[in-house]
Order: structure tokens, then sequence, then C-alpha cells
């Protein structure tokens, strides 16, 4: 599940990763999800609000401090007969994203990496990341 490598015409378009067993795929989700969905940046999505459903409890929804999701939002879900959890952390997110207009490398703030981008002089690195 992780990393896991996107492609667009033939070429890596965004390498993405995070330790955190079963929530590998909900975290993944999520922050793609953000930065294509909701044309985040991607320092954005990777910093945004993450939950968890683990399906057993069947109405428990595992939270982080870091990032909590709006208060309409976990109010809906409350209302509908969830439980929110308080969790350590939810991943510590790696994402690389190659694009025409260059490539951008972002590194979770919940973690302790940092993202560089090293390329040759005169070489375009972009803030997004979006193709």
């Amino acid at each position: 599940m992780t990393p896991t490598i996107l492609t667009k015409d033939g070429r890596v378009a965004i390498v993405i990763g995070t330790p955190g067993g079963s929530r590998i795929a909900t975290s993944i989700f999520q922050v793609l999800s953000n930065w294509h969905d909701y044309h985040m940046s991607l320092e954005a999505a990777v910093s945004a609000p993450r939950i968890h459903h683990q399906l057993l409890p069947p109405d428990t929804i595992f939270e982080e401090p870091y990032a909590t999701i709006h208060p309409t939002a976990r109010k809906v879900l409350v209302d509908r007969g969830y439980t929110f959890v308080t969790q350590g952390w939810n991943g510590d997110m790696q994402v690389i994203a190659v694009a025409s207009s260059g490539t951008a490398a972002v590194s979770d703030p919940r973690g302790r990496g940092v993202a560089r981008v090293l390329l040759p002089e005169g070489a375009a690195s972009g803030p997004s990341g979006h193709p």
C-alpha cells in the first residue's frame, strides 16, 4: 500500500506514503482527495485533519489531536451515532508530485521529516505539484 505511485500519461505523477498499518489507506485517500478533488496545495492537503474508521467497532471514528475536523462535521457525525476517540497520531505522510510545472515535495508536520527537491540549476520547482 505504501509507497503508492500514481502515473499520468505513462509518467510518475505522484509518490505518496506513510506508516500506520490499517490507517495507511484512509490517510493516503484523504490526502489525495484533498489535493486532487479539492485543489488544495500539497502542504495544505497533508496538514489537513485526518480521521479513520476501522469498521469495528462500527460507530467509532478515530481522530488525532494535531488537526481536528470542523465542529459542524463532527456534530453531524455525532448526531448519526458516531463516537470520536482521540488517537496519538494519524500517519507521517511524505509526498512528491511531479508535473509539467515542476516538482513539489511535502513532509507531514505531524512527523519529524523534512522535504527537499534537489534539481539541476535552472529547473522549475512548483509549489502545488498539480499537473
